[in-house]
């Protein structure tokens, strides 16, 4: 029997972020893959090594298809209620060939598969992978057939753990002086990972009645509004205190000029992992890059200009803390500058799912060869997967034989009670 063959379309980071490293799992598991990437996505991308094909112009999708002769097409979604991939999902249907979505996180899930109208699982897909406990429930509350979702993870944090080795050994000043020549002193560097004040919703991302957080008046963007209220906290509480902003992949690189007076560094392109190194705390409101800094041991802190916001955060609620009222933001800027590990001790609970492209490749492989993925895409169906907000109790498999486990098992202190 021939090698499986899989297309992938993806466009935007969020959904790109999903197909880290999956080619090449893909790969390892006797698929053969074609990824491609529209939009911001393409570049996004090639600058973290993928290397994905552009779609072909004029795009038919037939044309695609019948180029590709994929056995299943897998599509992320995207702000563009028009983007491709929903005509290339449809167009798999009606040949008869399985689908799969990439869900990258939480936010927004009425609107990610809805396309134009009302109906918000108008392009539904055969299968959805999603990253978390929290989105597969967002997903069966909008009416999808549990049987159909998949909690996989995201392969975001195993890239940055990679991507993070033997860069992690390098003091934190050295890191700052290398990615941010610009700033002078020893004072504490806040990245301000910047967000889009638009998206599927637009009304979403602009100053409504229920913001706790009002900024200075002056705009109406979410992200505006809590980029200045980090800037008055910060001169308040601590003065010395330099900030940098590291732009969201969609933000031109003039939306913040307003504030060069109070911004002593703006970094955009390429990988973002140097500047969440570099910083002595990471803040934003609800981007993936805050999982990521958590992910590499760094301080944290989501800073939310309403509460029903807390549900948008990747990973699941607690790894990354929260704030949304100027007091609790005052607080919690001064204990993590002033006391990094009690912060991030005392506020940050959860856990990560790591080894996600491993997991989404079993899954894929699966559906390619007629079979139903396993419960969240780990063999085998028993004993079963057990899952709460704070615990995963599942089976014991290859992927955990890292060289690190191995440490622990040869450590007598880890291992002083094993009998």
């Amino acid at each position: 029997m021939a090698d499986p063959k899989i297309l992938i379309y993806v466009e935007d980071p969020g959904a790109a972020n999903m197909t880290l490293g999956l080619p090449a799992a893909l790969a390892d598991a006797g698929v053969n893959t074609r990824l491609f990437a529209g939009g911001a996505a393409e570049n996004y991308l090639n600058d973290l090594g993928e290397h994905p094909d552009p779609l072909p112009f004029p795009m038919k999708v037939t044309a695609l298809l019948a180029g590709a002769d994929p056995d299943v097409v897998v599509i992320g979604t995207a702000e563009d209620p028009n983007t491709p991939g929903f005509a290339l999902a449809q167009a798999a249907r009606d040949a008869g060939i399985p689908t799969v979505c990439l869900i990258d996180g939480p936010a927004n899930p009425g609107w990610r598969l809805r396309g134009h109208g009302d109906d918000p699982l108008r392009h539904l897909t055969d299968w959805v992978f999603t990253p978390d406990v929290q989105t597969r429930q967002a997903f069966a509350d909008l009416g999808v057939d549990g049987a159909r979702l998949r909690i996989v993870g995201n392969p975001t944090f195993d890239k940055v753990l990679a991507d993070a080795k033997g860069a992690m050994d390098v003091p934190d000043k050295q890191q700052r002086r290398d990615v941010f020549p610009e700033i002078d002193g020893d004072g504490p560097l806040v990245l301000f990972l910047t967000e889009l004040s638009d998206g599927l919703d637009p009304a979403q991302f602009r100053r409504g009645p229920d913001y706790t957080l009002a900024g200075r008046g002056e705009h109406d963007g979410r992200t505006e509004i809590v980029l200045e209220e980090v800037l008055d906290a910060l001169a308040e509480i601590a003065p010395d205190t330099r900030l940098a902003l590291r732009l969201h992949p969609k933000t031109p690189a003039n939306t913040y000029a307003g504030y060069e007076n109070e911004v002593s560094a703006l970094q955009s392109g390429g990988s973002a992992l140097p500047a969440l190194l570099a910083a002595d705390l990471v803040v934003g409101l609800t981007t993936a890059l805050l999982t990521d800094a958590a992910v590499l041991g760094k301080p944290v802190l989501s800073v939310i200009p309403r509460p029903a916001e807390a549900g948008w955060l990747l990973g699941g609620a607690g790894i990354v803390p929260q704030v949304s009222n100027r007091q609790d933001l005052k607080d919690a800027l001064t204990q993590a500058l002033n006391d990094p590990l009690a912060f991030m001790r005392d506020r940050s609970t959860g856990f990560l799912r790591l080894g996600a492209a491993g997991r989404i490749a079993r899954a894929i492989a699966a559906i390619a060869s007629g079979r139903t993925p396993a419960p969240d895409g780990l063999p085998p169906y028993d004993p079963p997967r057990l899952e709460t907000a704070r615990l995963v109790l599942a089976p014991f498999s290859d992927e955990y034989l890292s060289e690190r486990y191995v440490g622990w098992l040869n450590d007598p202190e880890v291992v002083r009670y094993s009998e």
